[in-house]
């Protein structure tokens, strides 16, 4: 083993022991930076900043955090960001992705794409007009999971074009989407939110998605569990941070599904209405407003789909 590797090992056994937490709220800024700014020159002393550590421990402790370098995870997110680009907007060039993903040319994302995926971006995006599921195995864990669309077809009819207002939220994160990660995120949310004085008696539960998981590895898709609140206290408890959601024109359909189908229902709409539809997939991620607090991944729920949406390619 490595000294860099044994340094990591014993770091993370420390921070067992001590104020993880305040660790990963720092880090979370740099995480958050990363998914807004994907276009950008995000260099190592750019993001050490933001975290608020030097350069030198920032990417050991950053590592040590989330089993991944900081590089590591901004090409991830990049290329994840075009895999979703080449899978639902059909309309858009490889040169344009790469560009829009923060690569310095088509070459260089073609290359890091097939490095990571074993395919070009381009065989990919031919296997996915072809059939979702032909290309999902090729990124995704979830190869073996039969993806239903067909079943969800009437939700459908239920799609309205809205314009949405922005959302001040405050929001407890799940680093995976397992079903046990989720149901803490929103039971530690919704107990501290009723301990609030002057709290709204019908509150907007907001679930942010920012991954796929047919491209993402389930346990590296980020989930955010949140409430609205346009007067939330500066002074958040550990775990709970401050956020925006950004207003828009969106694509929304009302579901009573199980957690365990949401996802299907987001690929009926992204295969069945969006390329129909005249809209083009806005750059920020979906949401769900919930109708209920008691959120959990074992029990149906009522709850609205949220697709940001525009009618030009930008």
């Amino acid at each position: 083993m490595l000294k860099a590797d044994i340094w990591v090992w014993i770091f993370w056994d420390y921070c067992k022991m001590t104020t993880v937490p305040n660790y990963y709220y720092q880090l979370e800024q740099v995480v958050d930076t990363m998914q807004q700014n994907l276009m950008a020159d995000l260099d190592l002393e750019k993001l050490s900043e933001i975290a608020g550590f030097s350069p030198f421990h920032f990417h050991r402790i950053f590592s040590a955090l989330y089993g991944e370098t900081p590089h590591d995870m901004l090409t991830r997110l990049r290329l994840e960001k075009a895999a979703n680009l080449l899978v639902k907007n059909t309309n858009i060039s490889l040169t344009e992705i790469a560009y829009l993903c923060g690569f310095s040319s088509s070459s260089v994302f073609s290359r890091s794409f097939k490095q990571r995926y074993t395919i070009s971006p381009s065989v990919f995006r031919r296997l996915s007009i072809q059939s979702i599921k032909t290309a999902a195995p090729i990124l995704s864990p979830l190869k073996n999971r039969p993806i239903n669309t067909d079943q969800w077809m009437p939700f459908i009819d239920r799609l309205q074009i809205q314009q949405k207002p922005p959302y001040d939220v405050v929001y407890a994160v799940s680093r995976g989407y397992q079903s046990r990660k989720i149901n803490k995120a929103w039971q530690y949310l919704a107990n501290w939110y009723q301990s609030q004085d002057n709290i709204k008696q019908d509150p907007i539960w907001i679930g942010v998605s920012f991954d796929d998981p047919l491209i993402t590895k389930i346990e590296k898709c980020r989930y955010y569990a949140c409430v609205a609140m346009s007067s939330a206290p500066k002074q958040l408890p550990t775990n709970l941070y401050h956020g925006h959601i950004p207003g828009g024109l969106f694509a929304v359909c009302p579901v009573d599904c199980s957690p365990h189908q949401i996802h299907e229902v987001y690929m009926t709409l992204y295969r069945n209405w969006l390329p129909q539809s005249g809209f083009y997939p806005a750059d920020q991620p979906p949401y769900d407003v919930y109708h209920s607090s008691n959120n959990t991944m074992d029990e149906n729920v009522e709850m609205d789909i949220c697709i940001p949406i525009q009618r030009n390619i930008n």
